[in-house]
């Protein structure tokens, strides 16, 4: 056998790991978002930031990567898109202290869904501290939602 074969095999895997990208290295779920994404999303380049991550395909992974995909949607008012995102995920409470239901409410709210959008907002604001500024404003949006019933 020649012996610069097992070196040049290990040399290649060893250079096969180091240039394997590592978001899709692991567990076998979707993984966090690129830096660049997160780059865009933390200067407040929502629009950009919410293409990148739909591109690596945060929509289909994990609890934390599709509620910050609706953040960034919603960070360009694409309610549509946070609607869609946030309509049927069994996480709402979990996500950001429960905020992922108020920016539901926000989306119900832009598509005159009043009734959908009073209930969000009301769930959101069912377990948020009473102090909370942002439970205030959603029990002001909820009582708003249900005027224009």
């Amino acid at each position: 056998m020649n012996p610069r074969l097992p070196l040049t095999a290990t040399l290649v895997v060893a250079l096969a790991a180091a240039s394997t990208d590592s978001r899709f290295v692991g567990t076998g779920t979707q993984m966090s978002p690129s830096d660049s994404a997160m780059a865009e999303f933390e200067a407040g380049r929502f629009w950009h930031a919410a293409r990148l991550m739909r591109d690596e395909g945060a929509a289909t992974g994990e609890a934390a990567d599709v509620w910050l995909l609706a953040r960034a949607e919603a960070g360009w008012n694409n309610w549509p898109a946070v609607e869609r995102l946030l309509a049927d995920a069994d996480w709402l409470e979990d996500e950001g202290r429960g905020a992922a239901m108020y920016l539901l409410g926000r989306a119900q709210e832009e598509d005159g869904r009043w009734a959908s959008a009073a209930e969000s907002y009301t769930s959101y604001a069912s377990i948020t501290p009473a102090a909370a500024v942002r439970r205030r404003a959603a029990l002001v949006r909820a009582a708003r939602a249900l005027w224009k019933l």
